[in-house]
């Protein structure tokens, strides 16, 4: 008798655990989807705050770079770091917003706004004031919770603009007429008042592969 009611109890058993409320139950994926959120809200924090210590457990010391800012050299975690002290330097009061973040599996891509205003020196200058707003977008792919890979995409072209950089490269020196000035219209060369950037710009992109190599 004592068998049956054992029996009959841990067939009750049985039936309760599988026949449970599902919300109860864990999605392991799940789990690390948000640990993976996190662990990216937490980078994006130490760029709010200027805290290095936050890459600590959060980025990998060999984290791949695909798309490295060409103004730092170092790789890895550091160069999370240096680019960190960088623009902080220049805007000390540098927020990046998290507008929109969506995780699959070992990815998470955000989308951020960045702003700032550059009071701090810029090459032993004083800051000119001028502010930015500027859409970034960031992609990791996290290896226990650690982010090992990162494509970063940021709108230069905006960034330049509200530095007013394309402006002052264009009022360096005075229009000189050259073979290809043809009466009414002048053939403005690069820093030439009057002369505007763009991305088909010869000089410009001169000077991006200079930045680069």
């Amino acid at each position: 008798m004592l068998n049956k009611i054992l029996s009959a109890t841990a067939i009750a058993a049985l039936f309760t655990a599988c026949s449970g409320d599902p919300s109860t139950v864990k999605d392991p994926m799940m789990d690390k989807e948000a640990a993976n959120k996190a662990a990216f809200e937490t980078i994006q924090k130490a760029f709010t705050t200027g805290d290095p210590k936050l890459f600590d457990g959060v980025v990998a010391d060999n984290m791949v770079l695909h798309n490295p800012d060409p103004s730092i050299k170092s790789t890895g975690k550091q160069a999370w770091i240096d680019g960190l002290n960088f623009y902080k330097g220049m805007f000390p009061d540098m927020d990046a917003k998290i507008e929109q973040i969506v995780a699959d599996g070992d990815w998470v891509t955000g989308v951020m706004t960045v702003t700032g205003t550059q009071t701090g020196m810029v090459d032993g200058k004083p800051g000119s004031g001028k502010k930015i707003s500027v859409t970034s977008i960031d992609v990791y792919r996290f290896e226990n919770g650690m982010a090992v890979e990162n494509y970063s995409l940021f709108d230069l072209g905006t960034y330049m603009h509200q530095m007013g950089m394309g402006e002052e490269m264009a009022m360096e020196k005075e229009h000189l007429c050259n073979p290809g000035c043809k009466p009414p219209m002048h053939n403005y060369m690069h820093g030439e008042k009057g002369h505007v950037c763009n991305p088909d710009c010869p000089e410009m992109k001169k000077m991006e592969a200079e930045k680069k190599s």
